[in-house]
C-alpha cells in the first residue's frame, strides 16, 4: 500500500521533514514564551487547536497547534530537540525514506485534528442536555480540547517507530546508562499506560460522585486526553500492525487463536511421528517423502522435513517440501 501511494505521491513529500518540524518546534517555544510574558492566555487565545474558533474564522489553529511546545522547561526542550527528537527522527527519515516518513507525521496529525473535532461534535449534546446555552457549551468544549491537543504524543510515537524497527540498538540513557531501544519503548509503553489508567480512574471518580451524565461532562477533560492520546499513535498501528510484512506484526499473529492452534497440532504431529519412527524395525527406514516415497535408504543425502500446514504428520523431501499440494482433512 505505502509503496503504491509513494509511487503516485511522493514527489510531494518534504524533505528534510525532521529539521524543519524541529525548527517550527523552537519558533513556536520562542513565540509562546515571548507571548506569555507580554499576555498569560496568548497561546489558550491565539495558537491552540480549538474548534469552536475554528468554526468562527480563526482557521490558522489547524495548523498552529503543531507550535505549542513539546515540554515547558527550555533546557529539558533544547536537551530533547537536539539529543533526542532529531538524531532519532533523521535515523527514520533516512530507513524510511521522505514520503513514508512524510505520511507517518501527518497521519498523526491529521487524525488528532479528526477525532478533535469529533470529540467536539458529541461533547456539545452534552452541554444542551444539562441546561447550558450552545455558545457558552461550545467555548468551554473547544477549550478543554485545545489545552489537551499537541504534537507532543505525535512526536513521542516516532520514538516508538525507532524502538520498533532497531529494538537492539543501544543508546546511553542520561549519557551514562546503555540501554537497548526495546527496554526503552516498554518503559514509554509503560508511562502511557500509567497516563490512560489515571485519567480513567479519575474519571471514574467524577461519575462515582455526580453520576454519569454531569460526570462525562465535568471530566471532559479526561477523556479528551486519553482519546487524543490514543489517536496520535494511530501511524504506528497502522505502520506496525497493518503491515503484515513487519516485525510486529508477524509476532502478533503468532498470538492469534488460529496460529496457536496451528502449532499445537503441528508439535502433536511431529511427536506422533516420532513415536512412530521409534518403533520401526532395525534396518527400516524412519523417513518417506509422502509424494514421491522415497527413504534415506534409496538416497543417505535426502533430507525430509514435516509440512506444517498439512492436517496430518506428512513428511516430504526436500524436492518436494514446498511443491507438494497441502493434505486437509
Amino acid at each position: 500500500m505505502f509503496n503504491k501511494l509513494e509511487r503516485k505521491y511522493g514527489k510531494y513529500a518534504i524533505r528534510d521533514l525532521t529539521i524543519k518540524l524541529m525548527i517550527v518546534y523552537a519558533v513556536g517555544y520562542a513565540i509562546c514564551l515571548l507571548g506569555s510574558n507580554a499576555n498569560p492566555t496568548f497561546i489558550t487565545d491565539y495558537i491552540t487547536f480549538d474548534p469552536y474558533m475554528i468554526f468562527h474564522g480563526q482557521v490558522w489553529r489547524l495548523v498552529t497547534w503543531i507550535m505549542i511546545p513539546l515540554q515547558d522547561n527550555f533546557l529539558l526542550y533544547a536537551v530533547s530537540i537536539f539529543f533526542f527528537y532529531m538524531p532519532i527522527g533523521r535515523m527514520m527519515e533516512s530507513t524510511w525514506g521522505e514520503f513514508k516518513y512524510n505520511l507517518y507525521f501527518f497521519m498523526g496529525f491529521l487524525s488528532t485534528i479528526i477525532v478533535g473535532f469529533v470529540l467536539y461534535f458529541l461533547y456539545l449534546p452534552a452541554g444542551a442536555a444539562l441546561g447550558a446555552d450552545a455558545a457558552t457549551t461550545g467555548q468551554a468544549i473547544g477549550y478543554t480540547i485545545g489545552t489537551c491537543v499537541s504534537a507532543y504524543h505525535i512526536t513521542m510515537s516516532i520514538f516508538f517507530a525507532y524502538a520498533a524497527t532497531f529494538p537492539d540498538a543501544t543508546v546511553l540513557l542520561m549519557f551514562i546508562i546503555p540501554l537497548q531501544m526495546k527496554w526503552l519503548g516498554i518503559a514509554y509503553a509503560a508511562l502511557y499506560g500509567y497516563g490512560i489508567i489515571k485519567n480513567i480512574y479519575n474519571l471514574a471518580l467524577v461519575i462515582g460522585e455526580y453520576g454519569f451524565t454531569i460526570g462525562i461532562v465535568l471530566g471532559s477533560g479526561s477523556v479528551m486526553s486519553v482519546v487524543l492520546l490514543i489517536a496520535s499513535l494511530i501511524p504506528f498501528f497502522i505502520f506496525f500492525f497493518g503491515d503484515k510484512n513487519s516485525r510486529l506484526s508477524r509476532r502478533a499473529s503468532r498470538y492469534k487463536p488460529s496460529e496457536v492452534k496451528r502449532r499445537n497440532e503441528f508439535k502433536r504431529n511431529v511427536e506422533n511421528a516420532k513415536k512412530a519412527q521409534r518403533m520401526v524395525a532395525p534396518g527400516s527406514a524412519h523417513h518417506k517423502c509422502a509424494v514421491c516415497g522415497r527413504t534415506e535408504i534409496d538416497d543417505p543425502n535426502l533430507e525430509f522435513r514435516y509440512c506444517s500446514k498439512c492436517k496430518g504428520a506428512y513428511e516430504y523431501c526436500q524436492d518436494h517440501l514446498f511443491t507438494h499440494v497441502h493434505i486437509e482433512k
